[in-house]
């Protein structure tokens, strides 16, 4: 478990072949958290960087990561953590 912006999260798992196989096929596994907020856009509620994320935890090879606070799944990605629905 690691902490980012203060939230703690766990490597959860990669995504399985059929998550993966496109943008089209991932894209509708992904929605924006804006309770969460963590992202470089307007509506922020906090700073977000891919970077840093994967620094906080721990050099974790995962692609999900789940919040301990609201037990949801996350995929970072370049601009924002989003939702894995």
């Amino acid at each position: 478990m690691f902490e980012y912006n203060g939230y703690h999260f766990e490597p959860e798992r990669n995504l399985k072949e059929c998550e993966d196989k496109n943008l089209y096929t991932l894209s509708k596994h992904l929605r924006s958290d804006r309770e969460l907020g963590m992202c470089d856009y307007d509506w922020k509620k906090c700073n977000y960087s891919l970077k840093k994320f994967y620094t906080a935890s721990c050099g974790s090879k995962c692609d999900l990561f789940r919040c301990v606070e609201n037990g949801k799944l996350y995929i970072p990605g370049e601009h924002e953590l989003f939702e894995f629905i």
